[in-house]
């Protein structure tokens, strides 16, 4: 057997790469506003998330580390929530599947 080449693709013209290239440019305010709209809010919530603030006074907080996951995740509140919210949310989905295929069938 012989190996056969790889056949190449059709060759960009410069007009595609042109367009391909202002696409990108028009593009890319929209999502560099985007990234900052939501990149930042987060990475802000991550770092008060590990640290102990009082909104009352907010100059002495300090760095805690994981501590408030971990009474979080062992606090008996937090896992009644969660099971609320899953037990609702399992319920609200099944009545909505069974009353649209019932529409659906009608």
């Amino acid at each position: 057997m012989t190996a056969v080449p790889a056949r190449k693709g059709p060759a960009r013209s410069d007009k595609t790469v042109a367009e391909r290239r202002l696409g990108l440019m028009l593009c890319a305010p929209a999502v560099i506003a985007m990234l900052l709209v939501t990149a930042y809010p987060i990475g802000y919530a991550l770092v008060l998330s590990v640290q102990d603030i009082d909104l009352r006074f907010p100059e002495e907080g300090g760095f805690v580390g994981l501590d408030n996951y971990v009474a979080v995740l062992s606090s008996e509140l937090w896992w009644q929530g969660v099971f609320n919210t899953t037990f609702v949310a399992v319920i609200s989905v099944a009545i909505e599947l069974v009353l649209g295929m019932i529409l659906a069938l009608i």
